[in-house]
């Protein structure tokens, strides 16, 4: 009998870039080393189907007040790049209960992107886009970008937007 969506599908996902993480290692991140706040703002610049969020959501619902957890909801964000996977992200959030307010289909390391971010967040969570070819045109990257493709822009986009 399956136990996540992965067990079902597998992860068909990674031929068009797409990476699921398992729900286990979203479990362990979140749970044992992020262990965000209620007060706290997080991001998820790769969200896919939402598996991140869904966690925060549950961790601080389990460690705070119902009035905190509620304010923590609106305390997310993320970006997707795939347009097709913003419709399944929308209803898995909404399934539990989550703000799409926050949400947005962009890339994630475009300079835009990157300069509505830096320093904003108190944890960074995600899955980097490991399966994304990117065609790098070095005018979409602020400059400490330009040396670097695909996760390496990934990590320095996650260590640009925590606050300092």
């Amino acid at each position: 009998m399956p136990i996540d969506k992965e067990d079902e599908v597998g992860n068909q996902g990674k031929n068009t870039g797409q990476y699921f993480t398992p729900r286990p290692v979203i479990g362990f991140i979140v749970e044992s080393l992020v262990k965000p706040k209620a007060t706290e703002l997080c991001y998820d610049s790769s969200c896919g189907t939402g598996g991140f969020f869904h966690y925060l959501n549950k961790y601080v619902h389990s460690n705070s007040s119902a009035k905190a957890h509620e304010k923590f909801k609106s305390n997310m964000y993320g970006n997707d790049k795939t347009p097709e996977i913003m419709k399944p992200l929308y209803i898995n959030l909404f399934l539990h209960g989550i703000p799409v307010d926050n949400i947005t289909n962009r890339n994630s390391v475009s300079q835009t992107n990157c300069w509505e971010q830096f320093e904003r967040f108190d944890c960074v969570v995600g899955n980097p886009p490991f399966g994304m070819s990117i065609k790098s045109d070095p005018q979409d990257y602020v400059n400490e970008f330009n040396k670097c493709k695909n996760c390496n822009n990934w990590l320095r986009l996650c260590w640009l937007a925590i606050s300092r």
